[in-house]
């Protein structure tokens, strides 16, 4: 039971990711497009040096964002393992508490 609810926070934590940030890529993507018009028509030929020295540095900017989501799934294994051993810690605790509680009554 304890790997469906981290699933589920896990999966409900994306989506509300991605209606949070859903805007801002429409609008930061609009912006882009303005800008490179807009320098295209102000510096002409020159603008499209820096264009092109962005496309050349986006494969870099690729490979480091996966690399990025490729560590964050191997921490949420980690934070799994974890979040089972403090279950299991505090599972036992209870038990503790319950065997003592029983002993006092008899």
């Amino acid at each position: 039971m304890k790997d469906v609810t981290n699933l589920l926070f896990t999966d409900s934590f994306k989506i509300q990711a991605c209606i949070q940030y859903f805007p801002y890529i429409l609008l930061y993507t609009a912006h882009a497009v303005f800008v490179i018009i807009y320098l295209v028509v102000l510096l002409q030929v020159l603008s499209l040096v820096s264009i092109g020295v962005v496309i050349i540095f986006l494969p870099i900017m690729i490979i480091v964002s996966n690399k990025n989501v490729t560590v964050q799934r191997v921490l949420l294994g980690y934070r799994d393992t974890r979040v089972g051993k403090v279950q299991e810690v505090l599972q036992g605790i209870k038990m503790i508490k319950y065997f003592r509680t029983e002993l006092v009554t008899e």
